[in-house]
């Protein structure tokens, strides 16, 4: 089984950290997920169309992780 994964922070350096940390993590258990990076609240909510796990920056310019955790809870309520 694959988990989608998608994460959302605005400065590119802790992005690259977090998609890096979470390869690691999945080689290492030897399984499977497919992860979506997205720069800004507004381009996720415009190209993300499935997850199983969101990771946020709370911190963003535009809409904050907070106000974007909430929307993505309403429009993938198992996530």
């Amino acid at each position: 089984m694959t988990v989608d994964i998608a994460i959302c922070d605005d400065d590119g350096k802790d992005l690259k950290s977090v998609i890096d940390i979470l390869k690691d993590i999945f080689v290492e258990r030897s399984d499977e997920c497919s992860l979506q990076s997205f720069h800004s609240a507004t381009d996720m909510l415009e190209k993300v169309n499935k997850m199983d796990i969101a990771i946020l920056d709370i911190s963003m310019d535009g809409m904050n992780g907070i106000d974007l955790g909430r929307e993505l809870k309403i429009r993938f309520p198992e996530l």
